[in-house]
């Protein structure tokens, strides 16, 4: 497991979250105050290699990393697959 990748995905899915929940209101059941929370257990599923990869926030981070948005090169960007 590559934590410091972990990390500086959470770190960038966080910012996008608060941006997506702002401009899209409607797509998420939660406000921007639970954004914070949120991410927290993103951070979890991510060590865990699972979760869901379709948000306009998961999408938005794997472009800034630098990876392909998709269960393997995320999973593989987070040590957690060949």
């Amino acid at each position: 497991m590559n934590e410091a990748n972990i990390d500086h995905f959470v770190a960038i899915y966080r910012e996008e979250l608060r941006k997506v929940v702002t401009e899209y209101p409607k797509e998420y059941f939660y406000d921007v105050a639970d954004v914070d929370k949120v991410a927290d257990r993103m951070a979890l599923a991510f060590r865990r290699g699972s979760f869901n990869y379709d948000g306009r926030a998961i999408k938005a981070a794997c472009h800034r990393v630098g990876i392909r948005h998709g269960q393997a090169a995320m999973l593989r960007y987070f040590g957690l697959r060949k």
